[in-house]
């Protein structure tokens, strides 16, 4: 209990430390950039196997890129949503953990 006390002391100077939240703002895009190169990064990997694929299969059709692209799409549109989501329950998790943490602190003020 005293170290999450302790815990809930550091977030609350945290919260009144404008560096602690322009910390938390910076990981937050360098997450975000990470996850924008490796999206652009597996895009380019795909359409690069798909182009070397119809080349070497030879013109065997517009059906054949069709398919690609739709899963190409389909790659993108997954890995996107995904990222999102990992974004937004961390920065739910930081903000409820947050709030938590003051009630807690609050509690044993008063209780003290």
């Amino acid at each position: 209990m005293k170290d999450l006390i302790e815990m809930s002391k550091n977030f609350i100077a945290t919260e009144k430390n404008p560096d602690g939240l322009e910390q938390l703002k910076e990981v937050v895009v360098v997450v975000l950039v990470v996850v924008v190169v490796v999206v652009v990064v597996v895009v380019v990997v795909v359409v690069v196997v798909v182009v070397v694929v119809v080349v070497v299969v030879g013109g065997g059709g517009v059906l054949l890129v069709v398919v690609v692209v739709v899963v190409v799409v389909v790659v993108v549109v997954v890995v996107v949503v995904v990222v999102v989501v990992e974004v937004v329950v961390l920065v739910v998790t930081v903000v409820v953990v947050g709030v938590v943490l003051v009630v807690v602190v609050l509690v044993v003020v008063v209780v003290e």
